[in-house]
């Protein structure tokens, strides 16, 4: 065995020896399936080479656990091409990477993934309201929150939803809730509103 291939797993072996166990962060996390919440989860790590710390999170979905980084950049990925979004005023020509950083109308919150649904219910995060301790992060918007009770401010919203690969919004009106839309067969997304809140639940078609 080279020197330079036991070098290498010695180095992995370090980087795994300082992982610290996977802390519950909140059983509160977004949709997965009807009736099933994704719980979150953290935990912190020294990188191998560099010794700075860093913080890792993921979702618990019956049993499986999935990297939260990953969805930012699916939504950027699907973000890049999508008619809804491209509308949106850009930050001054910011680019972060390849993705052209942009303004939503209202701010984003994850509520849901598989599919992933955005609600965007009021204009700008801020407040105890946002003090989830759960976000993750998006080139094209930022830090995400997590959330199934979204802060509502005045009479409309917005939910994002990908449909097949294409993010499709849906315009939600506080006068009009409950507001139902599906996201497949049997697979409902339910909005209603409580203490002036978006109260998001996901349900089947069948109940």
């Amino acid at each position: 065995m080279s020197k330079f291939l036991i070098a290498a797993i010695c180095l992995l072996l370090v980087g795994c020896a300082k992982q610290k166990p996977w802390q519950e962060v909140t059983k509160d996390g977004p949709w997965f399936r009807p009736g099933g919440k994704a719980v979150v989860y953290q935990r912190s790590i020294k990188k191998a080479y560099t010794g700075m710390p860093s913080t890792l999170m993921a979702f618990e979905k019956d049993g499986e656990m999935a990297p939260i980084d990953r969805l930012g950049y699916e939504i950027d990925m699907l973000s890049e091409s999508s008619k809804v979004v491209t509308a949106w005023v850009p930050d001054q020509n910011k680019y972060i990477g390849r993705f052209l950083v942009r303004t939503p109308p209202q701010a984003l919150y994850l509520v849901a993934v598989d599919p992933i649904v955005l609600v965007g219910a009021r204009e700008n995060y801020g407040g105890d309201d946002d003090d989830y301790g759960k976000t993750f992060f998006s080139a094209i918007f930022g830090e995400i929150p997590i959330a199934t009770k979204v802060p509502q401010e005045g009479e409309s919203g917005m939910a994002i939803v990908n449909t097949n690969g294409e993010l499709v919004k849906h315009d939600i009106k506080v006068s009009e809730l409950p507001n139902v839309f599906s996201l497949g067969l049997n697979d409902e997304i339910v909005l209603t509103l409580e203490n002036n809140h978006l109260v998001v639940a996901r349900r089947s078609g069948a109940e």
